[in-house]
């Protein structure tokens, strides 16, 4: 049964729901000002790293950026704007406050507020239907990033006649946008790890000189790092980032659907880029919004992690790289090479090459992977079985041997 609240128990109530959140928390507010006890409470709990999401929806507000700096602290924070939006109602995987009150000091101190508390078991019915709310919402809203939220200065225009132009940032092919998103995550998770500002680690400019080199290789690393230490720090993790970008789909989604009796989860339908190809997906993911272009890892016929794409008119092709790194005059190696000049076993390069899904083995004989002909595999058949040859650069990307 719905508890009533009155102004001071909705602050309570409130603060109690995002302290026993252990699985989500869920803000939806007409304004996007928040005050520091809240602030705080989300901080701690993003820190702690035990929600699996924390986001905010918002309806027609702008603040000013100072206003906003608290949710750069917040990494896992997803926020959605829905302009027609008015409802205020805070949620965790248990419980819900729906009511009138707003989330900054004003209106929990000044004003005179009414809510109710409903609780997932008890109130079954009414929690699952504000959560199917809550999904339309998110479909329907519009993705958020920290710095389209504050309130911009008006920006002159430029005089017609002047001869100096804009200079607009080139777009990035679908592939580029991937790589440079896993390279700015990579960044992000780097710098908690270090405790250093990211963008002294890799630089946006840094980020992009990388991204669009076609076929990047240690010298051009080095050229774009301009730093002996930091190439061999990053070199490792960077071409494996860029690798990884290779394990993605590109498509359109058509359509979205939620679980019902007639499937056991939410569907997503995407005609994959470059092909005349369209399906249904399962997925536990959070659906996307309908005509997003996204880069997905798909498994069979799961739709799983995903990264929203700005749309261009680039097209994949057969002529798109199938490596990262143009191996066509690369120096081939036996594991047993490899070994001699990284002095670790060839048992234990052997193990790694496999735990890094590069190679497996049947019987006597060695087979790349997909993935390890990304790698610049090279299969070989001899007098004892099947076996790889790798290019000697591997090294460096699987961190085994720092650059030189």
């Amino acid at each position: 049964m719905a508890k009533y609240l009155d102004t001071s128990q909705i602050s309570s109530e409130l603060m109690q729901l995002l302290k026993e959140a252990k699985e989500k928390i869920i803000l939806v507010t007409y304004s996007l000002q928040v005050n520091n006890q809240i602030q705080e409470r989300l901080k701690t709990k993003s820190k702690l790293g035990t929600l699996s999401e924390i986001t905010i929806i918002y309806g027609n507000t702008k603040l000013k950026e100072k206003e906003l700096e608290w949710m750069e602290e917040i990494d896992d924070l997803r926020v959605f704007q829905k302009k027609n939006l008015h409802a205020k109602c805070y949620i965790n995987e248990n419980k819900a406050i729906i009511s009138s009150m707003n989330l900054y000091d004003y209106s929990q101190t000044s004003n005179i507020e009414m809510g109710f508390l409903i609780d997932r078991e008890k109130d079954k019915d009414a929690y699952e239907s504000m959560m199917e709310d809550i999904a339309d919402l998110k479909i329907n809203g519009d993705r958020k990033k920290i710095g389209e939220l504050e309130e911009k200065e008006d920006i002159k225009v430029a005089n017609p006649n002047s001869t100096s132009e804009i200079q607009k940032t080139p777009q990035l092919t679908y592939p580029q946008q991937t790589q440079k998103f896993l390279l700015e995550y990579f960044r992000k998770e780097f710098s908690l790890k270090i405790k250093e500002k990211s963008e002294n680690i890799l630089s946006d400019q840094q980020i992009l000189e990388i991204v669009k080199s076609e076929h990047l290789s240690e010298n051009q690393l080095r050229n774009i790092l301009r730093n002996q230490k930091k190439v061999d720090q990053l070199a490792a993790p960077i071409f494996d980032q860029m690798n990884l970008a290779l394990d993605f789909t590109y498509g359109e989604i058509l359509d979205t659907r939620y679980q019902n009796g007639q499937f056991s989860y939410d569907q997503v339908k995407m005609k994959v880029i470059g092909e005349d190809y369209t399906r249904w997906y399962d997925t536990k993911q959070e659906l996307p919004r309908k005509n997003q272009i996204v880069a997905v890892l798909l498994n069979k016929n799961w739709f799983n992690q995903y990264i929203l794409l700005e749309k261009t008119e680039y097209i994949l092709n057969e002529k798109d790289p199938k490596t990262i790194m143009d191996y066509s005059n690369s120096v081939y190696k036996s594991t047993k090479e490899l070994s001699e000049i990284t002095s670790i076993s060839s048992r234990e390069i052997n193990s790694i090459l496999v735990n890094k899904n590069l190679m497996e083995k049947e019987g006597n004989d060695w087979y790349a992977t997909p993935k390890g002909n990304r790698f610049g595999a090279l299969q070989k058949e001899g007098k004892f079985g099947k076996f790889i040859l790798w290019p000697e650069e591997i090294i460096v990307q699987l961190g085994l041997m720092e650059v030189n």
